[in-house]
């Protein structure tokens, strides 16, 4: 609808006002796609994310934390396969921090790739399209970083 909208006012040469209404549609769409981008990647994408980050820092842990047991605790029936409360909070902070890391670098590429794209071209229309592309090529790059499984839709890198 945003291409279909935007070649409409391309095809519009006399017509500065139906011009603008079409450009303005165009930009909305993708607008709203990208919202739509934003909104799946924060309650879709980065709680699986993080879930996956947090399971692979989980397993790479040899407890560097673990409290030493100074022989006044002799019960022997303690789970050892449980990892204890300190590290697990390590592991969730570092695991939110590399998450946060990820929706930064993305968002930093995202307003690059619009500024870089208006400055060159002079174009809002072509800026968002940049940008909408820039977001698609994030949510690609987190997906294959992460390797997150069973996620439906297009993830298409460059």
């Amino acid at each position: 609808m945003a291409i279909a909208a935007r070649d409409k006012a391309a095809s519009l040469t006399d017509d500065t006002l139906g011009r603008f209404i079409y450009k303005t549609k165009a930009c909305s769409f993708i607008a709203l796609f990208m919202i739509y981008r934003g909104y799946r990647g924060i309650f879709v994408i980065l709680p699986a994310v993080f879930r996956e980050v947090y399971k692979n820092m989980e397993s790479s842990i040899d407890r560097p934390f673990a409290i030493q047991d100074d022989g006044l605790n002799n019960d022997k029936s303690v789970d050892t396969d449980k990892i204890p409360f300190i590290t697990s909070i390590t592991v969730s902070i570092l695991s939110l921090v590399i998450t946060i890391s990820y929706v930064i670098s993305g968002a930093m590429k995202v307003l690059t790739r619009f500024i870089r794209t208006v400055l060159m071209t002079s174009s809002v229309g072509k800026s968002f399209e940049a940008a909408a592309d820039e977001v698609m090529i994030n949510e690609g790059r987190i997906m294959n970083i992460t390797k997150v499984s069973g996620l439906k839709g297009d993830s298409y890198v460059r």
